[in-house]
């Protein structure tokens, strides 16, 4: 093609030409240079660069956990809750700061399993909406300073298992020993006085389960001098004794004046005595509670068998808690019965059904209000609450509550008959055996807490005797349990084998260990 210039031609005209590329050639040909394609862009997924788990201390609602993250192109990224079994307690920043919407409670879990471990599921996004999720566990730990402490009184007891709080304004702790003495101690210095308050060591049986293992004191003891305990004789069986002070001496009871209340018999196991002996505030009247002798558990299936396990039918005063009057004497002329039937009850036994109640206790700010623990065999630990009775049916007060034992362990059905009731009229507290910090191997009953700690009134406590774990209850049927044992660590020593609690005159909240430690809880 020949390319003709006008001299007329515009040069608007020109510069358009060569804006659109024309080619003008001197006859010669050729093809123009194609454009590059350009190479397209892949959009790779932001990935979190944070890790995957967090503990935080209970009562926090700051920021405890900043999630990061990389995106391969350098785009900006944000983050989301977006699932997890506990991400309604969560709330996050688009640039990742996460933290509790309200404070959670070490003591009383909220999340699902109960274990203080909350799980939350966080989601990375780049502008284009790609990302990848990340399922963070946030550990909630204790926060143990607090309003008060728990603190060693006293160590060198041998084997103890109860302590009570004299009566008489001394501030005098007694102390139980299995192996059958009773030490009295000074809280404030932590002696132990040399001589014991009594010493029956030569009287009593202490292979297995057996030994000394409950006190009580008479509601007048300041003026009457007079105590019982709880022991099992030489033979194996259940004795309530009774015994007292010199009258110018209530350092010591003196092993001369006992004098025999009850004898059960239980020879045939070393297992199983329950051991808890308490009066009264309400009625002033006598409690025991005794365990089964372990004559029932594995293999019972069927409502015909266990009824005639001791704690049901099998016998009228194994399993059961029983109330008398121990300044009467009904039965003259039987020496092992030295008691008097309540008015409040035809027989002895008043509750039934239970394997081993080793320890039990009165509200002393609701007097009525009875609480009894009862160690399991090897699924369920149990603590039981329930109201004494105190009106008529027909001439005589009545009480007679069924606790299920041996058809239930706890909440688990042993017996294999679907038409068993189970009893009522009272509230089933239950752990399951394990290792958990909510777990129990065996259950030991405390007292509902009435001292100056504030934070603990009107607060049940229980311990594990098997783990040194710590346990409280707000009976209000709605609280779930409190796990207590990080806000119990004593300030020396170590709990780690409850085998009871025990209360002062002013109400002060005392731990007994089984290797020879006496604690207390201690307002701050």
């Amino acid at each position: 093609m020949t390319c003709v210039t006008r001299s007329g031609l515009a040069w608007g005209a020109l510069v358009l030409g060569l804006l659109v590329g024309s080619a003008c050639s001197d006859g010669g040909g050729g093809a123009p240079t194609p454009s590059p394609t350009p190479t397209p862009v892949v959009n790779t997924k932001p990935h979190f660069t944070s890790a995957n788990a967090v503990s935080v201390p209970e009562n926090s609602t700051a920021v405890f956990y900043t999630a990061t993250g990389a995106d391969p192109e350098g785009d900006p990224v944000s983050f989301r809750v977006t699932g997890g079994d506990d991400a309604a307690f969560f709330q996050i920043t688009p640039s990742g700061q996460l933290s509790f919407k309200n404070p959670v409670d070490f003591e009383v879990p909220s999340d699902k399993d109960k274990d203080n471990k909350y799980i939350v599921e966080l989601t990375i996004n780049d502008p284009a909406g790609l990302g990848e999720g990340l399922i963070l566990t946030v550990t909630v730990t204790d926060v143990t300073t607090g309003p008060y402490h728990v603190r060693r009184v006293a160590t060198g007891l041998t084997q103890p298992v109860y302590a009570t709080g004299v009566t008489d304004g001394s501030g005098r702790m007694l102390v139980v020993q299995k192996t059958g003495q009773i030490r009295v101690v000074d809280p404030a210095s932590g002696a132990i006085a040399a001589t014991p308050f009594l010493d029956v060591s030569s009287q009593v049986t202490t292979d297995g389960q057996r030994g000394l293992l409950g006190l009580a004191l008479a509601p007048d003891f300041a003026t009457s001098g007079l105590a019982y305990v709880f022991l099992t004789n030489m033979s194996g069986d259940i004795e309530i004794r009774r015994y007292a002070t010199p009258a110018a001496d209530r350092s010591r009871l003196d092993p001369s004046t006992a004098m025999l209340v009850l004898r059960i018999p239980h020879s045939g196991s070393n297992r199983n005595y329950g051991g808890w002996i308490g009066f009264s505030p309400n009625d002033g009247y006598l409690y025991i509670a005794t365990g089964d002798a372990d004559d029932c558990g594995t293999g019972v299936t069927t409502l015909s068998v266990a009824r005639r396990c001791n704690a049901q039918g099998g016998s009228p005063l194994l399993g059961k808690v029983l109330r008398l009057d121990p300044t009467k004497d009904d039965f003259p002329a039987d020496p092992d019965q030295n008691y008097g039937l309540t008015p409040t009850n035809r027989t002895l036994a008043i509750l039934s059904g239970f394997r081993n109640p080793y320890r039990a206790s009165f509200d002393r700010a609701y007097p009525r209000n009875f609480w009894v623990s009862d160690i399991g065999q090897s699924l369920q630990e149990e603590v039981n609450f329930v109201q004494i009775k105190n009106t008529y049916v027909g001439n005589t007060y009545h009480q007679d509550e069924q606790f299920d034992w041996p058809y239930l362990e706890g909440d688990i059905v042993h017996v294999n008959d679907t038409s068993y009731m189970r009893g009522a009229g009272y509230n089933r507290f239950t752990w399951n055996h394990g290792t958990g910090d909510y777990n129990a191997n065996a259950i030991v009953g405390g007292y509902v807490y009435r001292g100056p700690a504030e934070s603990l009134q009107g607060i049940y406590i229980a311990g594990d005797y098997s783990s040194g774990r710590v346990f409280g209850i707000k009976n209000d049927g709605v609280s779930p349990g409190l796990r207590l044992t990080q806000a119990f660590r004593p300030d020396i020593g170590t709990i780690d084998h409850i085998s009871s609690f025990g209360e002062d005159q002013k109400g002060n909240l005392y731990i007994v260990d089984y290797d020879g430690e006496l604690f207390v809880v201690v307002a701050d």
